[in-house]
């Protein structure tokens, strides 16, 4: 499936460790493009939350998602 064609995906999370394995589940789906993610305050303050989605970007090597 081209870019073009993939399903384009913008991520909102609070990022508790579920969410931390659903984002990795869609980036590496060959059909998804993630084209961004939102962090929210929910399971923890907005700024561990940003931490922890920076954690994921970088375990699945895709710090080119902003």
């Amino acid at each position: 499936m081209s870019l073009s064609q993939r399903k384009k995906l913008l991520i909102d999370t609070d990022a508790g460790c579920d969410d931390a394995q659903a984002i990795l589940m869609a980036l590496k789906n060959p059909d998804v493009d993630v084209i961004g993610i939102t962090c929210v305050a929910g399971n923890a303050d907005a700024d561990q939350v940003g931490r922890n989605v920076l954690r994921v970007l970088q375990v699945a090597d895709r710090l080119d998602v902003r």
